[in-house]
């Protein structure tokens, strides 16, 4: 299963979207979303068919954004659903699309609000844009600042700082040109997004890290980032801040 999405929600994991032979060319879309227990995964319902997606919970709610249709060209989508978990009726609501066609982007949810980062449009232009979800409102907004550049396949994360008291969303991996050091120098800077006033701050760069397509976890205010060529990044926010 290629392009899904896994994540934790509640007590359970998640798996949503994708497609079986992706490399192979001969994509077979996987609609389906799953939930694991510990011991056994179930089917919780199915969502739009799509793969490069992203998924995020709300704690009380799962969201699907955007990500990369079937058939034709394969071009990316707005498309946004949610998922009640707890109603048990195996629904996924569409909800207002996203302002633009977007895969390959990350997201997080802070205080009532999803906020995504970069992606590609349906063109396959990298994007530089953060664009923030209101869950009460369900409505889009682009925020006025852009991130330092236009990015895709990056991973995001909460992180609460108690000095600050205020929550920050990390964002890792931005990288400009696939495979070329030269256009590419610094891989693995992470950035501070400030969910209120919607600054962006640039951390201190991974040594020869290469946070591409990287996936990240908070544990209680240490970062572990996991990268596509293995390597494992422990990082703490509250010393770069």
């Amino acid at each position: 299963r290629d392009g899904g999405q896994l994540l934790r929600h509640g007590a359970y994991l998640y798996m949503v979207g994708g497609c079986e032979n992706f490399l192979a060319g001969t994509r077979v879309p996987m609609p389906t979303a799953e939930r694991f227990d510990g011991s056994s995964w179930s089917n919780v319902g199915n969502i739009t068919e799509r793969f490069q997606l992203e998924a995020v919970s709300s704690g009380t709610y799962i969201f699907t954004l955007g990500g990369v249709a079937f058939g034709g060209t394969d071009p990316a989508v707005n498309t946004a659903e949610m998922y009640t978990a707890q109603t048990g009726t195996q629904a996924w609501d569409g909800k207002a699309g996203l302002p633009l066609d977007l895969s390959y982007s990350s997201a997080a949810h802070v205080q009532g609000h999803i906020f995504a980062f970069g992606g590609y449009d349906d063109a396959d232009d990298k994007q530089d844009s953060i664009l923030d979800y209101s869950i009460s409102a369900n409505s889009w907004t682009v925020c006025s600042t852009s991130l330092p550049r236009p990015v895709v396949g990056t991973s995001a994360v909460p992180w609460y700082d108690s000095s600050a008291d205020r929550t920050y969303i990390l964002v890792f991996g931005n990288h400009v040109a696939e495979g070329d050091p030269a256009l590419d120098p610094q891989k693995g800077e992470p950035l501070f997004f400030d969910p209120q006033t919607a600054a962006v701050r640039v951390g201190t760069s991974l040594d020869d890290g290469d946070a591409r397509n990287s996936s990240a976890v908070n544990l209680d205010g240490r970062v572990l980032l996991v990268c596509r060529n293995g390597d494992v990044w422990e990082y703490y926010p509250a010393l770069d801040y």
